[in-house]
């Protein structure tokens, strides 16, 4: 999927063999499989929506059952994940590279004390 050599069969257990066997960092692994589902829905109502947009009786769609959600102000924006970010609570998965004072790093983005 995201390697060629790879024998993996789903988008989360490349995420995990990407992480843990590729040294990267966990803000540049590549999205779960539940963003990819909520991508897929916000690409289907877009294509609904093109091919509906001429007609005369075109399907009225519920923007929440497909990826978008209703914002403070009433309107629709992007569902990106229906899951917590893990970056922004797993601050144990972040690792410091700093061999003085954290300045630049993740860590100190994400107001660690290492």
């Amino acid at each position: 999927m995201y390697n060629y050599t790879s024998t993996c069969a789903g988008v989360n257990e490349c995420r995990r063999i990407l992480y843990t066997r590729k040294n990267r960092a966990i803000e540049n692994i590549p999205p779960t499989a539940n963003a990819l589902l909520q991508h897929s829905k916000k690409a289907s109502l877009q294509a609904h929506i093109w091919k509906d947009c001429l007609s005369a009786t075109a399907e009225v769609r519920v923007p929440t059952e497909w990826g978008q959600k209703v914002a403070a102000d009433g309107a629709f924006v992007p569902l990106w994940s229906s899951i917590p970010d893990v970056a922004s609570h797993c601050h144990e998965l972040v690792r410091c590279a700093c061999r003085t004072a954290c300045r630049k790093c993740t860590c100190r983005r994400n107001e660690c004390s290492l």
